[in-house]
């Protein structure tokens, strides 16, 4: 997954046009990643009524966190019915949306919990045994990469900061879509991980 994003890289000195088609808001690399994290709710939902103690936390929170960004690359609905009114908060964001991830003083700290977020599904697959309890929230080890990208990519865009040009800045939709989907994926993980538990004779 992560080895497209070089594709989407060539893309952009290739075909400007069709590489700003593919990463606009409410394009295809969006859409999948609503999509991903709906996918994740309801995996991590099903995770998380089968488990007890901080694994039923951790998932719960993966769910409320899903749902919230769905929420968020919807941008609340605002596109899609038309919602006017929140001057508030679009006028003082980047991208004059009704989200809270593209607020100016809002988006620094987002990406630094992207760059945690990764380094952590990156990191922790391989220093966690695939034998311990643990495992169950730790993203499987062929995820690390995907992981990985988003936290490099956040934090290139960190020591970026405003001088990132807008090739640069849109490219954030392939990360994004890695980390909704990693997140997808290990819910996924996760679930068949207790399924096998229940089928293994006592």
């Amino acid at each position: 997954m992560p080895g497209l994003g070089s594709g989407l890289v060539a893309l952009a000195s290739i075909d400007d046009g069709l590489y700003t088609f593919l990463v606009r808001e409410d394009s295809i690399l969006e859409w999948l990643q609503v999509f991903a994290y709906f996918v994740a709710a309801g995996l991590a939902l099903d995770v998380a009524r089968q488990e007890t103690g901080s694994a039923r936390l951790a998932f719960g929170l993966l769910v409320l966190a899903a749902l919230l960004s769905v929420g968020e690359e919807l941008s609340w609905g605002q596109r899609l019915f038309s919602l006017e009114g929140y001057e508030a908060v679009t006028g003082a964001n980047n991208q004059r949306e009704l989200n809270v991830h593209n607020l100016r003083e809002v988006g620094r700290g987002s990406q630094v919990a992207l760059v945690l977020a990764g380094a952590y599904g990156a990191a922790l697959p391989f220093l966690v045994s695939r034998s311990s309890r643990a495992t169950l929230v730790v993203p499987p080890r062929v995820l690390a990469p995907a992981f990985a990208l988003v936290a490099g990519y956040n934090a290139v865009r960190l020591a970026l900061g405003d001088a990132a040009t807008f090739a640069q800045a849109k490219f954030s939709e392939w990360p994004e879509l890695c980390f909704a989907g990693g997140l997808a994926l290990t819910a996924w993980y996760a679930l068949e991980h207790l399924r096998d538990g229940a089928k293994a004779p006592a």
